[in-house]
């Protein structure tokens, strides 16, 4: 595939950045790059796909032997290797689309031109973004202005189009990712684009020291948790004949029990009131809730969704031996995806050597989304059962997290359901 380097998404601004130019990465390709292809633990890559790991050792050891060198922009000394990603878009019928102009149906592909060695300091101004999230913008646009000769001002009026430029690629769903010549050996640059392109597909990313799912049902899979939710409320409040959730609390563990028995799910009595206390604990917390339950526009409850993050939410947790988790956590994945249930997942990915646990996460939008709750047990403990894991899963709400509720440090339990 041939690109015209003036269909850069970015060919304007970096055409006034001559030196040193910010292409900021589309939000749909977050982690996903060669840098944390070299941090993953090669055991977690298979998760990915069989023969992921054998790929990935022979490819870090090569990329921990590069020559950082002296920085190619500025001539200090080099302290990482640069990917230096392009960004192309092209129409429903495979034409290459030049300028601003987006048409329904487009596609993008994102383009490994090169690898340099770059320092510190115009690292941080390449990548403008992280910058301006880690507080260091201002440094970065200075540093840009000075190394490609232009004034503050002008560099300031180049970074708005390069955010402009970056949102509307963040619109595009659809990706491809190329790596080109790179100066490894051709087999394992092929695997290595394979791979970065499964990963893409399948919701997965690095970020450091997880290996991360995100779904592409993730939003409606919030929202229908939250209708669940809402639902769940609604009965507690007309069995119980108050308006309070919190006066209502008995009726409430006794629903929650019987949904969850019947499928095999134990229910902490403890454990859970105190959740439900935590939860009604803020007068905040508590509108969004008489909130949830009166309103009905999908408006409305998507925003009530966002504010419900970190408050309804919550995880099934599994711990397993390394050798095992990567292939437990795709199948888990795979089973999600195909039942239309998935929303995120992690599994930790450092210091990790057979023989020793680590844990596979599966968030849930709302703890008190009984029937999602259950279901996404049952697709986990079939994963687990498939590979002869025998450990139990344990859910744990968010706030638990937020409360720093962990085994062993307080009375309770750090988890309100439990399934053997």
């Amino acid at each position: 595939m041939g690109f015209d380097e003036r269909c850069d998404a970015y060919y304007t601004v970096c055409s006034k950045f001559t030196r040193l130019c910010p292409r900021l990465v589309p939000s749909p390709l977050w982690g996903l790059s060669l840098a944390n292809l070299a941090k993953i633990n090669p055991l977690c890559m298979n998760a990915v796909c069989d023969g992921c790991a054998d790929v990935i050792n022979v490819f870090r050891e090569w990329w921990y032997s590069l020559d950082r060198g002296i920085c190619r922009f500025c001539g200090a000394k080099a302290s990482h290797v640069d990917e230096d990603w392009r960004y192309y878009l092209y129409d429903v019928s495979g034409g290459q689309i030049c300028g601003e102009v987006l048409l329904k149906g487009v596609k993008g592909v994102a383009y490994l031109n090169s690898l340099v060695p770059i320092c510190e300091s115009c690292h941080i101004a390449k990548h403008l973004g992280y910058a301006s999230v880690v507080g260091r913008g201002e440094e970065a646009l200075n540093k840009l202005a000075n190394i490609n000769g232009v004034s503050v001002e002008e560099a300031r009026k180049l970074e708005n189009f390069v955010f402009t430029t970056w949102r509307r690629l963040s619109t595009i769903n659809d990706w491809r990712i190329i790596i080109g010549s790179i100066g490894i050996d051709e087999y394992v640059r092929k695997r290595l684009e394979e791979i970065l392109n499964i990963m893409y597909s399948k919701g997965l990313y690095f970020d450091d020291p997880w290996l991360w799912y995100r779904s592409k049902y993730e939003e409606f899979n919030s929202l229908k948790a939250l209708n669940e939710t809402k639902d769940l409320f609604t009965e507690v409040i007309n069995r119980c004949g108050l308006s309070d959730i919190v006066k209502c609390q008995e009726t409430l563990l006794s629903i929650v029990k019987d949904k969850l028995l019947s499928r095999g799910v134990i229910v902490l009595d403890n454990e859970f009131k105190f959740f439900i206390n935590l939860l009604m604990g803020s007068d905040i917390t508590r509108s969004i809730i008489r909130g949830l339950i009166t309103v009905g526009d999908a408006l409305t409850m998507g925003l009530l969704a966002d504010e419900m993050v970190g408050s309804l939410s919550g995880k099934w947790m599994l711990f397993t031996k390394a050798e095992k988790a990567p292939y437990i956590f795709r199948q888990i994945i795979d089973l999600l995806e195909e039942s239309k249930l998935g929303f995120q997942a992690k599994m930790w990915c450092r210091d990790v050597e057979a023989g020793k646990e680590i844990p596979i996460i599966v968030y849930i939008p709302s703890s008190l989304a009984l029937d999602y709750v259950s279901q996404v047990c049952n697709i986990i403990e079939s994963a687990r059962n498939s590979f002869e894991v025998r450990k139990p899963l344990y859910f744990k709400p968010d706030l638990f997290t937020l409360q720093g509720i962990y085994s062993g440090v307080s009375g309770l339990k750090s988890y309100i359901y439990l399934k053997r």
